[in-house]
């Protein structure tokens, strides 16, 4: 065998999950080729070793090969290949939470994809760029990132990455509580998704839309969308998605007010998840479990959901994680009628409303908050609280939390 032909055998051993065969072909092939000056070949060896380490989670590893890709291409002066050993950098960076140092990384690699005219890899520096942005909270930056690169990305006739572009775009409108624009955004993606047969796509879309149903208080759209999102990923062999559709179908069950459903949709879903280490679903899995069993009279039981809840949600790696929890001490301690042991600060509440990006989980807050004060007499101010989340709600289209501060 050639060693050019050793390269695509290591790739190929990547994509069947031999990671460690495919590391040991490929640096062996990239050795040689560069040994022999065959520059660029040894270059794409070295991004195809980066990808692996990427996918054994070895962030040192893939930070090592891409800079060794960047050098090769170089001095060769290979532009694109330069650019996404750039990227691979950039995205090491991300990872790490280097934000700093990720942001010139995939610029360069964005200028220089821009430089060959190679639109698809454009979009996909836009979009990174995008993402980037997001995950430091600068939601203005991010959706102009993710704006242009879908432009990009239906210029290139990439559908695949248009289609993830929508869904971000989608995702991003519902977290700020624009209902509307994020259902236009999930509609366009629906058909980018469908177009090309991408069922765990669609099964994004279907729990997205679901929760905007539940948002707006229309609990049967929402146990339609909710499980069809959890047969589409359980054809998909994803248990803890599945788990993670059927912890969201329990709690529209509830609002619809059937709480033996929910609770039979809660077990199938711990049955979904089984062993599997996932802590944001397991957190999820057990606010659905704490509200139904609260419905219940339960009290026991919810108290045992909030004490795995609270246990996992520092591992969850999600500032959602945090505020359900927080919210869901708030929600047991007005179960056992102590408005004032819900108040802050012993919950520590307004701490994770302050962090938490999602208007409606903000909203949510300020309600318990609100019905806490009811129960601790503070009848002034808990009217004040109630009516502005009534009226905040209202304005957004949540109409399930306008009824909820009606009471």
């Amino acid at each position: 065998m050639t060693t050019l032909g050793q390269v695509e055998v290591g790739a190929a051993r990547a994509l069947t999950g031999d990671l460690d065969g495919a590391t040991t072909i490929l640096e062996a092939a990239a050795t040689a080729l560069e040994a022999a000056g065959d520059l660029a070949a040894a270059g794409r060896a070295r991004r195809k070793l980066a990808y692996v380490a990427f996918r054994r989670r070895d962030l040192a590893a893939a930070r090592t090969q891409a800079a060794a890709a960047r050098e090769l291409s170089r001095r060769r002066g290979d532009r694109r290949g330069e650019a996404a050993a750039l990227g691979s950098l950039g995205m090491v960076a991300m990872i790490e939470g280097d934000h700093a140092a990720a942001r010139p990384l995939l610029e360069q690699a964005l200028a220089l994809y821009r430089a060959v005219a190679d639109d698809g890899n454009v979009a996909w520096g836009l979009m990174s760029l995008g993402n980037l942005a997001h995950r430091d909270g600068d939601h203005a930056e991010a959706r102009r990132r993710w704006t242009d690169a879908l432009a990009v990305a239906r210029r290139a006739q990439d559908r695949s990455r248009a289609a993830d572009l929508a869904y971000n775009l989608g995702s991003l409108a519902q977290l700020e509580g624009d209902l509307a624009t994020a259902q236009v955004r999930y509609d366009e993606a629906a058909a980018e998704f469908r177009a090309i047969d991408d069922g765990n796509g669609m099964a994004y879309v279907d729990l997205s839309i679901g929760q905007m149903a539940l948002s707006r208080d229309d609990a049967a759209t929402a146990i339609a969308r909710f499980t069809e999102a959890r047969r589409r990923r359980r054809e998909l062999a994803d248990p803890p998605a599945a788990a993670e559709a059927g912890a969201w179908l329990a709690l529209a069950q509830l609002d619809g007010g059937d709480a033996a459903a929910a609770a039979a949709s809660l077990r199938d879903a711990r049955a979904d998840l089984g062993a599997a280490e996932a802590p944001a679903i397991a957190v999820r899995l057990d606010d659905a479990a704490l509200r139904v069993a609260l419905a219940s009279g339960d009290r026991a039981g919810a108290a045992a959901a909030y004490g795995r809840l609270a246990a996992a949600a520092p591992d969850a790696g999600d500032v959602a994680a945090g505020t359900v929890a927080a919210l869901d001490e708030v929600r047991l301690a007005l179960a056992g009628r102590d408005g004032r042991a819900a108040l802050p600060p012993p919950s520590g509440v307004a701490a994770a409303l302050a962090a938490e990006p999602d208007l409606e989980l903000r909203l949510e807050g300020r309600l318990l908050l609100g019905l806490a004060q009811r129960a601790a007499g503070r009848r002034d101010a808990a009217a004040a609280t109630l009516d502005d989340v009534a009226a905040r709600a209202r304005a957004h289209g949540l109409a399930r939390l306008a009824r909820l501060a009606s009471r």
